[in-house]
């Protein structure tokens, strides 16, 4: 946890059980995207719009189920001030919550 929390580079959790919606992000996130916790926290990343096409935010969830899926996909995003960036969005399933819970999670990043 302490290492997801202090890693220099921008990353978000999603759980086992819904791959389609990050449930936390790091310091690194917030510093890079701009976007207040309380908007990150709530809706969909659709909603609030970090995914400057949905389409690709789509095509992303659909390539984590094929093989390779964790290959990294060039995509582009939104900060909070409205610059778009391109960014290598990929994912590691981890161990972040207790032992025996029976869910796994994942790193995007």
């Amino acid at each position: 946890e302490a290492l997801f929390e202090l890693a220099p580079i921008a990353l978000s959790v999603t759980s086992e059980a819904d791959e389609t919606r990050a449930t936390r992000w790091n310091q690194a996130w917030f510093s890079h995207f701009h976007y207040a916790p309380e908007l990150a926290q709530g809706p969909a990343e659709t909603d609030f719009g970090l995914w400057v096409d949905p389409a690709q935010r789509e095509m992303y969830i659909r390539a984590l189920g094929e093989p390779g899926g964790d290959r990294p996909l060039e995509v582009l995003m939104r900060r909070a001030d409205g610059e778009q960036e391109h960014h290598p969005a990929g994912r590691r399933r981890v161990a972040l919550a207790e032992p025996g819970d029976g869910e796994g999670e994942f790193i995007h990043g």
